[in-house]
């Protein structure tokens, strides 16, 4: 439940991290019932159908291997979808305070856009800054930002993109390579992602009420 004592950006910013929250929890959720819906459906037949036929009863579970392959590649997508839709929730908020607080910029690229919200800050408060971990910064700015460009077109636009992002994997839970592509193995890596925006956006816009206010 959103406070009553939040402003309207804090509300938005904490609704759509609540949804994403849930988004995240329904992915493996919703195919761990699926999975086992089948389970139970192929391990009927097989007792219903087989009458000790051995070849018919390998038959299903064959059938049923090859079902479960294709949810855990649906799980995969899944979980590509939901990070792109987090790292959507990012930019999108960033470009609500350019609006909310009416912060002219003609910048595009997330990074851009955050440096412009940063460097106004500074110039509208005297010097003041917004403090923020650069590690997050990196984190959301620039890796996030890869990885979303790679699920989304598959490709990167140069070589030294896809160094930077295959580097970045490899020191990070949760999360690797196969092959030529990149796997979300696990839910607390889409967790963990969602609560670095949520704070970055969050620290932005207390830092602006608080000014505000004075």
């Amino acid at each position: 439940m959103i406070s009553k004592g939040f402003s309207t950006m804090r509300a938005a910013i904490e609704i759509q991290y609540g949804i994403l929250s849930q988004m995240i929890c329904d992915i493996s959720s919703h195919y761990q019932k699926e999975l086992q819906k089948i389970q139970n459906e192929a391990q009927h037949i097989a007792k219903e159908n087989s009458d000790g036929d051995y070849e018919i009863y390998l038959s299903i579970l064959h059938s049923f291997t090859d079902i479960e392959d294709i949810h855990i590649e649906l799980l995969k997508e899944s979980r590509k979808i939901v990070f792109c839709a987090i790292f959507s929730y990012y930019e999108t908020m960033l470009n609500e305070f350019l609006r909310h607080y009416k912060i002219s910029s003609n910048a595009r690229q997330v990074g851009q856009i955050f440096d412009c919200i940063l460097q106004t800050y500074k110039d509208r408060f005297s010097g003041y800054e917004i403090h923020i971990s650069n590690e997050y910064i990196l984190y959301l700015n620039q890796f996030c930002r890869l990885l979303r460009n790679f699920y989304m077109h598959g490709i990167l636009s140069n070589d030294n993109d896809k160094y930077a992002l295959w580097g970045s994997v490899e020191k990070m839970d949760g999360i690797e390579i196969n092959s030529n592509t990149i796997i979300i193995q696990e839910d607390r890596f889409l967790f963990n992602t969602l609560d670095i925006a949520r704070n970055i956006l969050v620290n932005i816009n207390n830092s602006f009420e608080r000014k505000n206010i004075d």
